[in-house]
Order: C-alpha cells, then structure tokens, then sequence
C-alpha cells in the first residue's frame, strides 16, 4: 500500500494535512514495513477506452484535477457519480442521474484508505482511477495503483493453482513482465493494458488469498540476466511436452534464457518420463474443417494480411521446417497462382478453427500434425499457446512434484539470476 499521499499538494493545505496524516497511519497499521517498502513502484493499467460516460462509486475519498495537483472536491460516502466530457471538452462530474457538481481537465479520482476500493463497471479496483482523453476524443479509465497490488489481480487471472510454489513462479514473471514493460503504452498514459496483449488484469474482484501470499512472498523479487532485467520473460498456458526456442515463435534474435527445454522428468532414473503439463486439458486436442471452409480461411488470411494477393487455387500444403520441440517452424502454401511461406506463430494465426462457441480462433499451438483426408482437414496437435518461455501447467505439474517457485523459474529459464528489490543493488 501507498506510504505517502499520492499529490503533490498546492492549495488546501490544512485539510490536505489531515488527510496525508490518516493515510499514513492507516497505511501503516493495515500494511505492515514490508508492504510500504514495496508500494514505491506503480503503474498505471488501461481498464476501457472509447466511452461516452463512465459511472462509479467509492465510499470516501477525493477528485483531483490532474493538471494542477489540487484536490477540487471531496467525495461523499455511498454515492454513484458520473464523468462525461462536456461541448467546451471539460470533464464534467455529476451526480448519477443528477445534477452537474463540477468542471474540470482529465480527473483522478483517489480513495482516502488503503483499506478502500473503487467500483467501475461493476468491479472493484485499488488505487485510483484516472480520466484521460483517447485517441478518440472521448473517456479512457486508467487504473494507478502499486505495482505489487497490481499483481494480486494479475496472478490469479493468468494462473491460479492449489500449489503455491506454482503462483510464486508465475508472480516474478508477472512482475519482471511489468517492469520491462513500464511505459509500454506511455504514448496512450499508461503503461500496460489489461488484457493478454500485455497481461490479463482482473483487479480486486479476481484477489484470493493464495495468490496475494504468492505476491506479497515474492514481493520485489525479479528475473535478471548477467546482471539487467530479463526483460524478454515470456509465458503460456501448455507446451505439449517441450518448449520452444524465442526465435522459432516469433522470429526475432535468439535470447540466452530462451531456450526450448523439456518439459518432463523422470521419479527413477531409466523409468517412463512424466510430463509437467500432463494434466492441462490441451495436452493432446484434435481440430478439423471441411475442405472449403478451410481453403477459404487460408485465402481470406492471406488476402488480408499480404495486400489483396491470393495463392489462387491451393494444391497442397507443406511443413517444411519445424523446431527444437517439434513445432510447426515454417509452413508453405502451394497455390496455382502464388506459393507463400508463413513463420513461427503467424502460423497460429493463420490456421483458424471455430471454437465450442461458433467463433473462429487461432489454433492452439503450432506442434501439430495435418492430415488431409477424403473431404476434410484434420489436425492433431499437442499444447496451447506460443509456446516459449514459462509453461503454466507444466510449472503446477512441477509444484505437485515438490519443486519449488526458484527451482521452477531456473529450470525454464536457463542461466537467469533471481534477484530481490527489483533489481536495484544496496537499497
């Protein structure tokens, strides 16, 4: 939680005092040194953009105008409020159905009590919720809080398991992610977004017990390489037995730490392996099209994705080159009129098939076999996801097994340092 009031305060000072004085206190006795140690690193996490209004409520706390760091009004308890952007491009804050309260620039608005949340769209949220103006003109809602809270509503979005050890793996991945990340967005005002374009982000609603021990134990605590951040940390859900080199998935220069590794071991020496990501329930899956539908999804992806050029009619389909762990490296499409090689994950992209819900997704994973038959496709593939880096499943099968969250990071990431207070040495 914050240790010292988040504004820098200009006007208001009598009052601002007190509240600078309760928070402190109140940071202090809910939070505990540890905790306020880690609440200097924040970030700010796009929550929705495009929105012609935005409603919420907090039980206490202030609006702040972003320009001049004043507090500009105080926030009654149990209240719905609304933001929208006035003809004069103000922000314009009212009652929820009621009449206008005030005018200003892009607002914040920030509760007075670590202990307190804010609610927007139905969800709770920590920290604050800033209003900007998108690209659009109209109402971006970023989310400001520490970046250790931040991760409470991450790690059990993106992995969540009975085994600690598991999620402690998962929070300093998240938490090195979030760090090479900073100001990835920064163009926009805001550093990650909060969806799997950056990492899945789910707020307070999404907080368990479990997975903020897993935070809170792991607290500061980063990936490194050779002494800087590991910045290219990657993860996915199943690898399917194997993981896969960086370049092979998303054709860029290798990364020392990663490598494809196996992703199984052995109870006894010379006995059957077992596979971390055994239990995932894309270990092994099958997916088919008829022959139309799938020649047509060929042609459409590459019509749109290779400026209105089309292999005119398809004649065959080639693997010509796969990876360390057996994925699909480069594949070729034979055409009466253009052939076309496609690499690493756009292969992913390329192959869609229509989910249990009728939509068309990417396939899963790229370590596949096709099968043409007398009118069909039909693929048989292993694993979900790109493929490199962290396996998910396969560091819970590793934590069933006894392993703990370090064995499991140096085991996906060759030679990586783990490294305590980000990073930052003698502080």
């Amino acid at each position: 939680m914050n240790s010292e009031f988040f504004i820098r305060v200009t006007r208001h000072a009598s009052r601002v005092t007190i509240l600078i004085v309760t928070i402190l206190f109140l940071s202090v006795a809910a939070c505990g040194e540890e905790n306020i140690k880690y609440s200097s690193v924040q970030i700010r996490v796009e929550l929705a953009d495009n929105l012609s209004e935005v409603f919420f409520s907090i039980d206490s706390g202030v609006i702040i105008d972003t320009f001049t760091e004043d507090i500009i009004f105080f926030i009654k308890s149990g209240k719905n409020y609304m933001v929208e952007k006035s003809k004069d491009g103000k922000w314009c804050l009212s009652w929820k159905k009621g009449k206008e309260i005030l005018k200003g620039r892009n607002l914040i608005v920030a509760t007075d009590n670590p202990d307190k949340y804010i609610i927007f769209g139905d969800k709770k949220y920590r920290g604050k919720l800033v209003f900007l103006s998108d690209s659009y003109g109209k109402i971006r809602v970023i989310n400001e809080l520490p970046l250790e809270e931040y991760l409470c509503g991450v790690v059990p979005k993106e992995l969540y398991s009975q085994k600690i050890e598991a999620m402690k793996a998962q929070a300093v991945i998240a938490r090195t992610y979030a760090m090479a990340n900073l100001g990835k967005h920064r163009d926009e005002g805001f550093d990650l977004c909060s969806s799997e374009h950056c990492q899945i982000y789910g707020g307070l609603e999404w907080e368990k017990p479990l997975s903020n021990k897993a935070v809170w134990d792991t607290a500061g605590i980063i990936l490194s390489y050779r002494g800087k951040l590991a910045s290219r940390v990657v993860y996915h859900s199943t690898c399917g037995g194997h993981t896969e080199n960086n370049e092979n998935v998303f054709l860029t220069e290798p990364v020392e730490y990663l490598r494809g590794v196996p992703c199984y071991g052995e109870i006894c020496p010379g006995k059957e392996k077992i596979f971390f990501c055994a239990l995932s329930p894309y270990f092994h899956w099958k997916v088919s099209w008829n022959k139309k539908e799938f020649f047509n999804i060929i042609k459409d992806y590459i019509s749109s994705r290779y400026s209105s050029q089309e292999p005119g009619n398809i004649k065959e389909i080639f693997i010509l080159e796969r990876g360390i762990s057996g994925r699909c490296r480069v594949l070729l499409i034979d055409g009466t009129k253009k052939d076309f090689k496609l690499d690493g994950d756009e292969i992913r992209r390329l192959l869609k098939y229509k989910n249990d819900k009728g939509k068309y997704v990417s396939l899963r994973s790229t370590n596949f076999f096709l099968t043409e038959k007398e009118n069909s496709f039909e693929a048989t593939g292993k694993g979900w996801g790109h493929g490199c880096g962290l396996c998910q499943w396969g560091a819970c099968g590793m934590a069933y097994l006894g392993a703990g969250y370090e064995e499991i990071l140096h085991h996906y990431f060759k030679g990586i340092d783990i490294d305590s207070n980000y990073g930052q040495k003698n502080k």
